[in-house]
């Protein structure tokens, strides 16, 4: 995205262009290396032309749209399953102090 002060910000409304015009202008927009393809170098050559987006990480000082997804250790997956096993132990054993009150 664009910041609205910079040129490259849409107008507020339509104008008339030759086609000679259209061409040219078609012809810059084809050939911006911006729109091409939204890799590392690329965001970063033009890093004063893109606002702050919520969908874009800071990579050591640059921008990028690639989402960074963490894998979980060996060591996380345990406790995990640690604490589930401890939650259902928790439940059962409830609910067989409830069944041994019932029955005394």
């Amino acid at each position: 995205m664009v910041k609205r002060d910079h040129p490259d910000w849409c107008l507020k409304g339509p104008t008339e262009i030759t086609k000679e015009e259209y061409n040219e202008l078609k012809a810059k927009l084809v050939n911006d290396p911006y729109w091409n393809k939204k890799t590392r170098q690329n965001t970063a050559l033009f890093a004063d032309r893109l606002i702050d987006e919520p969908n874009y990480t800071n990579r050591r000082g640059i921008k990028t749209n690639t989402v960074t997804f963490k894998k979980p250790t060996t060591a996380e997956i345990k406790m995990f399953h640690q604490k589930k096993r401890k939650i259902r132990d928790k439940e059962i054993q409830e609910f067989y102090d409830e069944a041994n009150d019932y029955e005394s």
